[in-house]
């Protein structure tokens, strides 16, 4: 079948009675990639016979040995396929290599009762099964088996995706499915839901028959009254003064006790309140500057006083909730790494006469993200960004009627 559809049809139904065993976007890659040889034939490239040499089990399972590694490199970069509410399988060097090569072992299977060029063990010139099976019964089974491929997996996407949650939870514990594959060092936390518990069997304890005790007369005592200890303050930090004074404060009416500059006015440098809490709204266009803002009101939080840009006692604790557009990657996730950007360095020096400096290490900081795209995601983290993530998740079913209003901030006043 020289660079026909008709392979497309089997690779689909056996990769998908075959899922999670087999990775399917690597199975239906290794079944069609070896129609390129008859196009090769065709085109002049090769002056063989059009399935005489890569069209056997010998040199077909050395090919796809060889395509595994481009299909694990790429699948780094891809989202894993999902089927249902199947997770999907974080598949091995191992089981790409196994995939690829019964992908091509397919082909050939499909091939070698039509074509009498096709030799099973090449060198070797020896194909037995050529016309053991009718030309037409092949076609016709790769014809049906594209819509029987199509059937099988509304089924396993649907049918065997509505299972309900009690069953699940019933079937696959939490403590199992999830504290399993966590690093004892690294932090995670779940919520207790009693009515998954098994109940405990009451235990009757046995009834003993107190023993008469004599009590002595009692005597009068006179306690003098303990000494109230002095309340002793742990001493406070002195405030480090900065040199300069902001000429403009948003948020105030008079210089607060902690304060960051933000940019200038003119000649006027502007500054924020870090003293008492506000509610910000930062807008602009898209590129304009509106993460980079916010996240120079956390730096200034996560430090104290920076001559020249910030007055600050103590250092905060800072709580960041960002959802990021498309990639994983979250814009705040390099407030750990040294600013290295020449221009912007630059700008600090002629215009606020200062040098950039790192405020917080990775050991003071911490990402949690939702538990799936944790173990979708987990290996992207440390290879790809280089930051340590945590999951985290919260059950909405713990929250009662009366916790919702205050979750989302409905009917409160003051």
């Amino acid at each position: 079948m020289p660079f026909t559809p008709y392979h497309v049809g089997p690779a689909l139904l056996v990769a998908l009675l075959l899922y999670p065993l087999l990775d399917i976007p690597t199975f239906i890659v290794a079944s069609l990639i070896f129609d390129l040889e008859p196009l090769a034939v065709i085109l002049g490239l090769a002056d063989w016979s059009m399935h005489g040499v890569f069209h056997s089990l010998t040199l077909g399972t050395i090919v796809g040995v060889v395509l595994a590694l481009p299909m694990y490199l790429v699948k780094k970069y891809t989202k894993p396929i999902q089927i249902g509410r199947m997770p999907p399988k974080e598949y091995t060097i191992k089981d790409l290599i196994l995939t690829s090569v019964l992908g091509i072992w397919l082909h050939i299977f499909l091939d070698v009762f039509i074509y009498s060029d096709l030799n099973l063990f090449y060198p070797i010139q020896w194909n037995p099964l050529v016309g053991l099976v009718p030309y037409q019964t092949i076609i016709n089974f790769c014809l049906v088996s594209l819509p029987v491929a199509f059937i099988i997996y509304l089924i396993r996407s649907t049918f065997f995706g509505l299972k309900k949650p009690e069953e699940e939870t019933k079937t696959v514990p939490v403590d199992e499915k999830v504290i399993n594959k966590i690093p004892e060092n690294e932090p995670y936390l779940l919520y207790f839901d009693p009515e998954s518990a098994p109940a405990e069997e009451p235990v009757s304890a046995p009834v003993h028959e107190p023993e008469p005790i004599s009590y002595p007369e009692p005597e009068p005592v006179i306690v003098p009254p303990a000494l109230i200890p002095k309340y002793i303050s742990e001493p406070q930090e002195p405030m480090i003064q900065n040199e300069i004074e902001p000429e403009i404060i948003l948020g105030v009416d008079k210089t607060p006790v902690q304060w960051g500059i933000v940019g200038k006015s003119g000649t006027d440098r502007v500054a924020v309140d870090l003293n008492e809490p506000h509610i910000v709204f930062v807008c602009g266009k898209q590129g304009s500057g509106k993460g980079y803002t916010i996240g120079v009101l956390i730096e200034m939080l996560l430090s104290k006083t920076i001559p020249k840009i910030s007055q600050v006692k103590k250092p905060a604790t800072v709580i960041v909730f960002h959802k990021p557009r498309e990639d994983v990657r979250s814009e705040f996730w390099s407030i750990i790494d040294p600013n290295l950007n020449f221009s912007e360095a630059q700008v600090l020096k002629d215009v606020y006469d200062v040098a950039p400096q790192r405020v917080i290490t990775a050991d003071n900081f911490r990402i949690f993200i939702d538990p799936f795209v944790y173990e979708n995601e987990r290996a992207r983290f440390v290879e790809d960004y280089g930051t340590k993530a945590y999951p985290i998740a919260i059950n909405p079913s713990r929250l009662t009627a009366e916790d919702w209003p205050y979750v989302l901030s409905i009917g409160r006043k003051g």
